[in-house]
């Protein structure tokens, strides 16, 4: 097997598992985002601010929220897109507690999210 069929064929989303004290302690299996997800989330996530482009960081952090969290037994994703205006309605701590991880897992640190608003 060649070096691209091989990078190709690996699950490369690291996951892990986050306890959400606010949710009666619901374990949550956080996965990163894959590069396309990554892209949607912050294109989602854009507004118009007068002649400026600039990222929605509350949008974004609820997006990725959307995109990462899964059930840990199944696997799958636990909310839909759709789900955005009730979930923003949620506790604030729960969803930046889920933000920060799948920030982390899809590496999307201060630098990352500063080089996608100047884009």
């Amino acid at each position: 097997m060649s070096l691209r069929d091989d990078i190709l064929a690996m699950n490369d989303l690291d996951e892990r598992i986050v306890k959400v004290k606010q949710w009666k302690d619901k374990k949550i299996l956080m996965r990163a985002m894959s590069g396309a997800q990554r892209v949607a989330c912050v294109e989602a996530s854009r507004v118009q601010r007068g002649k400026e482009t600039d990222i929605d960081g509350n949008k974004l952090s609820h997006l990725s929220v959307i995109v990462c969290a899964c059930d840990p037994e199944t696997s799958k994703p636990i909310f839909k897109m759709s789900d955005l205006p009730a979930l923003q309605e949620k506790n604030a701590a729960a969803l930046e507690t889920l933000a920060v991880v799948a920030f982390e897992l899809s590496g999307m640190g201060e630098e990352a999210l500063e080089s996608a608003e100047k884009k």
